[in-house]
């Protein structure tokens, strides 16, 4: 008998179907092909194997010893390939396992504190928060998820669009007390300023900085909005942030009622794997925590308590 892997392995449904029939006009029916195409697929599996598998009784065909041998190993395959499309079929349909999703580090502190009641509804189901600046590459299997704020990404995706991630102008109660609210954009040259520093300073943060105030005094620069934001808590100085940052943080205050740099919250999954029942739990938790917060994210809960600011 030659070597296994000199032959093609689809062939061998071929013989384990005539091994049940004992006809090949019984196998074409099994396989749903001409009774021509079963006497074809057996005779290129015997030539590859070099051994005869089956020989013609007077109203059935059965098995030679090389043909027992290759079928039984046959069968062990078949075995395991409909035990692989059980399980990864059953996986597909239940909501468990792990989900990567991506986001930018400045939604990702808030994206964590709403993960364990998804897990509640779905004890099985990992999610794995992937919150940096970094674009992963979804079409590559780096991420199951993303949610992106620049424009729509190519290939073969499927996006929702979310809502609105505005930004304004934030200080602490305790500064304001201290130094007073800048009235102009004049005015910020009297005032200490947290801006951002390395690959953050791309943010609509940064941005709005270099837009207003291109010669702006920085008294502190930070590369992450998670020290942005502590350091504007603790009344370092004023600073750009996300509305659904600054607005929950009871102790700072909003400069003005006005939001900058608006852009769209986008989801975006590759199409293939929107169709994993535990994608789509995270998918449809995502959308609806999104029109949930959007008057957050939007920036219209906290407008109406802004101090009046810069216009």
């Amino acid at each position: 008998m030659r070597s296994w892997a000199v032959y093609d392995w689809n062939d061998l449904r071929y013989l384990v179907a005539i091994a049940e029939a004992g006809t090949l006009a019984g196998a074409a029916r099994a396989l749903r092909v001409k009774h021509s195409t079963v006497a074809r697929r057996l005779a290129a599996l015997e030539s590859d194997l070099g051994s005869k598998l089956l020989r013609k009784g007077a109203d059935r065909y059965t098995l030679t010893p090389a043909g027992e041998e290759v079928l039984a190993f046959a069968g062990e395959l078949k075995a395991k390939a409909e035990a692989i499309e059980r399980r990864l079929g059953g996986a597909d349909a239940r909501v468990a396992g792990v989900v990567r999703i991506t986001m930018p580090d400045t939604i990702g502190g808030w994206f964590v504190q709403q993960v364990p009641a998804l897990r509640e509804r779905h004890p099985e189901l990992v999610v794995n928060v992937l919150a940096d600046l970094r674009v992963y590459d979804l079409l590559a299997g780096e991420a199951d998820i993303a949610l992106r704020l620049h424009e729509k990404a190519e290939g073969d995706l499927v996006e929702r669009k979310l809502c609105i991630a505005a930004w304004s102008v934030y200080a602490s109660r305790g500064y304001i007390a201290r130094r007073g609210a800048p009235k102009t954009l004049a005015d910020y040259a009297k005032h200490d300023l947290i801006g951002y520093e390395g690959a953050a300073d791309r943010s609509p943060g940064g941005e709005w900085f270099r837009e207003n105030l291109p010669d702006a005094k920085f008294a502190m620069r930070c590369n992450g909005i998670i020290q942005i934001l502590n350091a504007t808590v603790m009344g370092f100085g004023i600073t750009l942030l996300p509305c659904f940052m600054g607005d929950a943080e009871p102790t700072l205050v909003r400069l003005t009622p006005e939001v900058f740099h608006n852009r769209r919250i986008r989801m975006l999954v590759p199409r293939d794997v929107a169709r994993l029942a535990r994608v789509r739990a995270v998918m449809d938790y995502v959308v609806e925590l999104f029109e949930r917060e959007a008057d957050r994210f939007e920036g219209t809960s906290g407008a109406a308590r802004a101090t009046v600011g810069p216009r």
